[in-house]
């Protein structure tokens, strides 16, 4: 999950979507086991977190988050294509929902092209293409967020950080 230390994938797809008619932004990653959604939309919109089930995530510089609880059964509209899923509430930085494998499995056959920003499957017999927003997806790293992590300290050795910096400094 790259994109929580401010690293946009390119594999990865951003799209426009709507929960309750409050637009958000969803990350389509092949990275990501589990669907989750930010702890502030879930705050926003009032959304019921069941608080019993712990779990943890391994964020870009290999350390394990710790999360609690899940969000059942929440709708939401992306281009004309309903999902229905369970969230893991997190901090996602940019984005307002993470789609990941878990629902990405479920579509069957898909194809995705990462560099025209297309996703194709079917839903119920109709043959469905999503069109990720052009807009959404900066690419490389977020100033802030890259000498965020370079404070980090131990937790990111010294070889990731040179390596970080190099990525940084080739962006242009």
């Amino acid at each position: 999950m790259n994109y929580i230390v401010g690293i946009t994938s390119d594999k990865t797809l951003k799209i426009k979507g709507h929960i309750d008619k409050e637009e958000v932004i969803v990350l389509f990653d092949i990275g990501a086991s589990h669907n989750f959604i930010s702890h502030e939309l879930v705050r926003r919109l009032g959304i019921l977190v069941e608080r019993e089930k712990t779990f943890g995530v391994m964020v870009g510089n290999k350390v394990t988050v710790r999360g609690e609880g899940i969000c059942i059964r929440i709708k939401m509209e992306i281009q004309r294509v309903m999902v229905q899923q369970d969230y893991f509430p997190f901090d996602l930085g940019g984005v307002d929902v993470v789609l990941g494998v878990s629902w990405l499995s479920s579509l069957g056959d898909m194809c995705a092209n990462w560099k025209n920003l297309t996703m194709a499957f079917e839903v119920e017999r109709r043959h469905v293409m999503l069109q990720g927003d052009p807009s959404q997806m900066a690419y490389g790293f977020d100033d802030e967020v890259l000498f965020g992590v370079w404070n980090i300290g131990t937790e990111v050795a010294e070889k990731e950080k040179i390596e970080m910096l190099d990525m940084y400094l080739q962006r242009e």
